[in-house]
C-alpha cells in the first residue's frame, strides 16, 4: 500500500495487535493503529482504494491552495491515530508543510 512518501508499506507492514491494525512491535510508531473491521469501509485491506485516494486528494487541496507553510490536522474519535500520522507525513514531505497535530481519540494514550 504505498503513499507518494511511503505510507505504511515503509513501515514493514501492519499486523493485528490489541484489536487494530499496527505497525510492528519495537518501532517508532508501534503505539498507533487502525480499526481491524474489516467491514469497515476505509479498511485497508478490504478497500485498499479508499486511504491512498484520501492522501492524493488531500495533497491536491494542498497544491490548490498553495499551502507551505503551517496546516493543523484536528482528527477526533479516530482510536489509533496511524492514518492521520499517514496524511500529517504526506503533508510534511509533499507540499513542504510545517505541520501542528492535535488528536483526540479514544484509543490515545500519554
Amino acid at each position: 500500500m504505498a503513499v507518494g512518501f511511503g505510507g505504511v508499506a515503509a513501515l514493514g507492514g501492519l499486523t493485528l495487535r490489541d484489536g487494530a491494525l499496527r505497525p510492528p512491535m519495537g518501532g517508532r510508531l508501534a503505539a498507533l493503529g487502525e480499526c481491524a473491521d474489516v467491514r469497515c469501509a476505509t479498511h485497508r485491506l478490504a478497500h485498499p482504494e479508499v486511504r491512498p485516494a484520501f492522501v492524493a486528494f488531500a495533497m491536491a487541496q494542498c497544491k490548490v491552495a498553495k499551502l507551505h507553510s503551517e496546516v493543523t490536522v484536528l482528527a477526533i474519535g479516530s482510536g489509533g491515530l496511524l492514518f492521520e500520522w499517514e496524511v500529517l507525513e504526506a503533508l510534511r514531505t509533499s507540499c513542504s508543510a510545517k505541520h501542528t497535530s492535535c488528536g483526540v481519540g479514544s484509543g490515545v494514550q500519554g
